[in-house]
């Protein structure tokens, strides 16, 4: 009889990534069923992910979920802190942080399947910041290989967070412009416009060093899966391929296929419920996907900045009127800006924040 050949993934401790490391588990297995995978993350991420597996018909017997130990006020975070939805901003480096502490019971967990001999081990597909872990595949034989979420906006930031670039500005001004090192010289970036945690970064400070040490585990990745498709990100995947010295395979979108095609909004297949990480969403998923098909094809604009990201209360203001003035229908994803605590409801203090404008 065949052995099924055997992933393991580590996605980083954040909804985005725990969700699209689960849909390409997905697509692995139903292209090639003789696959086994197994997803490795905290306890309580792994609950979260046994309840979207749990919640979608005939859910593929091939992907396990394996959970570490972890305790996060170990590393200076809130009790049961084991994702960037349950953290202030400000202490997402706590979190990536305490990325280390995973190598010893990792390395522990691979040396068991390894010796098991069931599944032959393939490959290993890790989170940047899970930076140990091309030693960890690297001592077992393996191949690993590095997943990001997306081209241009990954390799921009490692670079920036590794190169620092705005700090030999001439006049230091917030709106001066600079090159981006592996960047061709025509991108040019603005201090003003890059994330407050990017701006923030001199050299000595955590997250910068967290950045500069990730890069000593570059050499120990065997290629990168990109949640992207090439026909959006051309640029971005050349500089990509040229920053890495490594090939690059699109992946994306990673988002429910069900959800691509045809769907009706609360779909138990997808594991997308009004529920999300404890908070019920603003708005029924159904009625959504109800408003979305009476639009015409490609006329909503969509605004997003991410599970982890968000801005400031002026630039959401701003960005509240101008979608208003616009006069274009528009579905806004809104986290709290910086300064808020992400936990709690937010009101833009009479700023009429409506799902469409019609």
């Amino acid at each position: 009889m065949e052995q099924n050949k055997h992933i393991i993934m580590f996605p980083f401790m954040a909804h985005g990534h725990l969700t699209r490391f689960l849909e390409l588990a997905y697509r692995i297995v139903h292209h090639d069923p003789s696959f086994t995978i197994t997803i490795v993350n905290t306890p309580l991420n792994i609950n979260s992910l046994r309840s979207a597996i749990a919640n979608r018909p005939s859910p593929p017997s091939q992907i396990h979920l394996k959970p570490l130990p972890f305790n996060s006020t170990d590393h200076g975070l809130p009790p049961n802190s084991e994702n960037t939805n349950n953290i202030h901003p400000s202490q997402i480096p706590l979190l990536i942080k305490s990325c280390a502490s995973f190598e010893a019971p990792f390395r522990q967990f691979i040396s068991e399947v390894v010796s098991s001999e069931r599944n032959p081990l393939v490959c290993i597909v890790s989170d940047g910041f899970m930076r140990w872990a091309g030693d960890v595949a690297k001592s077992f034989g393996v191949f690993n290989y590095l997943f990001l979420s997306g081209a241009y906006g990954s390799v921009a930031a490692i670079s920036v967070a590794r190169n620092l670039p705005y700090l030999n500005m001439v006049d230091g001004g917030t709106h001066d412009e600079f090159s981006v090192p592996s960047f061709p010289e025509t991108c040019r970036f603005r201090y003003i416009e890059l994330t407050p945690r990017i701006r923030a970064l001199n050299g000595d400070d955590e997250f910068a060093k967290l950045f500069k040490q990730g890069g000593s585990s570059l050499p120990e990745y065997n290629g990168v899966l990109c949640n992207t498709v090439k026909e959006i990100e051309p640029l971005g995947l050349e500089v990509l391929r040229n920053y890495f010295k490594l090939p690059v395979w699109c992946v994306g979108p990673l988002i429910p296929i069900k959800l691509l095609i045809k769907n009706t909004g609360s779909d138990t297949s997808t594991g997308i419920t009004s529920q999300r990480s404890g908070k019920k969403l603003g708005i029924d998923p159904r009625y959504c996907m109800e408003w979305l098909d009476s639009h015409p094809t490609r006329s909503v604009l969509y605004i997003s900045f991410g599970s982890e990201n968000t801005i400031s209360k002026t630039q959401m203001m701003e960005l509240a009127k101008g979608l208003e003035e616009s006069q274009k229908p528009f579905i806004w994803v809104i986290r709290p800006p910086i300064g808020f605590d992400p936990k709690s409801d937010f009101n833009l203090n009479g700023c009429r924040l409506v799902l469409w404008i019609e």
